[in-house]
């Protein structure tokens, strides 16, 4: 069990967050509300209301203290309070998280063991998410730019054992699991599987020390059901843990890790050897989602995902990409 504690400066409340096993987001809870009158909130990673289980979906560690922290001020402020219904927007407005202001129980059901009050407000909530659209593929136009941008990172990336070089010509990608960009998504992930270990490893907790945003995997996943890519996700998973074990069997990976679990100031549990490999691979499978969906990720989401691994991978010029 991990746990993550955020604490604003200005605020006599904190937010903890409860991870079981490392890595996997449980629930959330604010500690110190008691200071104000009033019960300290609790709110679970999934969804417990509503039509989407929301089984393929979990709010992070970092969008959950967002969440708690947004409503213990609405209360402290008097904006909110017990019995209210309250709309929150996810993933960049892909999603909509629709909460219930619950009734009071014993902080101990909720396993809000630090809480300031005896009993917490749970939040219960529904996951409404956007449609599954349709693919719109790649225009004609851009498919021999792909090409070239597939033959370029082929040839400016060291070969890796167990990876095969994609066929540039395999453009467009019709009837590929991963998508139209399948040959691109492939090329990316032999990128990746060749980076150095120790300094991937270096870099990826440096963004987690000057705390960049980690939740963009989840935001990328919902992005690919406006384009009718939600089959692409579990290849895109299995490929993740390919480029995983090709990192983490390199010489330097476990003396890297070793290295940054001595590092200070690491937020929410990262001296846990499991979360470090939760991070890596976090960081992998979000690189591959921006590699299946350059053609519709935005700049910003592309530049946040790929900024640890520039140094190694030459990602190029987007082709035709959004914004």
């Amino acid at each position: 069990m991990t746990m993550y504690d955020e604490q604003q400066d200005h605020r006599w409340w904190r937010i903890q967050t409860i991870s079981d096993p490392p890595g996997e987001p449980s629930f959330g809870y604010t500690v110190g509300l008691a200071r104000y009158g009033l019960h300290d909130l609790h709110l679970t990673s999934r969804p417990a209301l509503g039509c989407d289980p929301g089984a393929d979906y979990v709010l992070g560690q970092r969008a959950m203290a967002r969440v708690l922290d947004d409503l213990a001020a609405a209360m402290v402020a008097g904006e909110l309070t017990l019995g209210d219904d309250v709309d929150v927007q996810l993933d960049g407005g892909l999603s909509t998280a629709y909460l219930e202001v619950g009734a009071p129980v014993p902080a101990g059901w909720m396993e809000a063991l630090r809480a300031s009050s005896d009993a917490v407000v749970p939040l219960p909530w529904a996951l409404v998410r956007c449609p599954v659209g349709a693919d719109p593929g790649l225009p004609p136009g851009d498919v021999d730019g792909w090409r070239r941008r597939v033959q370029d990172l082929v040839a400016r990336t060291p070969r890796v054992h167990g990876f095969e070089d994609p066929d540039p010509t395999a453009f467009p990608a019709t009837d590929d699991a991963l998508g139209p960009l399948a040959p691109w998504v492939h090329a990316v992930a032999q990128a990746l599987a060749s980076a150095p270990a120790s300094a991937v490893v270096s870099r990826l907790v440096d963004d987690v020390v000057a705390q960049r945003d980690p939740e963009l995997r989840t935001q990328l996943r919902e992005r690919s059901r406006t384009v009718g890519r939600v089959h692409a996700l579990e290849p895109v998973e299995r490929l993740t843990g390919r480029v995983v074990r090709a990192i983490s069997q390199r010489r330097g990976y476990r003396t890297a890790v070793a290295v940054a679990r001595r590092r200070p100031h690491l937020p929410y549990g990262c001296c846990v050897e499991q979360h470090l490999g939760r991070l890596v691979r976090d960081s992998v499978e979000s690189c591959l989602l921006v590699a299946m969906l350059d053609d519709v990720v935005t700049s910003p989401e592309r530049v946040a995902v790929q900024a640890a691994w520039t140094p190694f991978v030459p990602f190029g010029v987007p082709v035709g990409a959004a914004g």
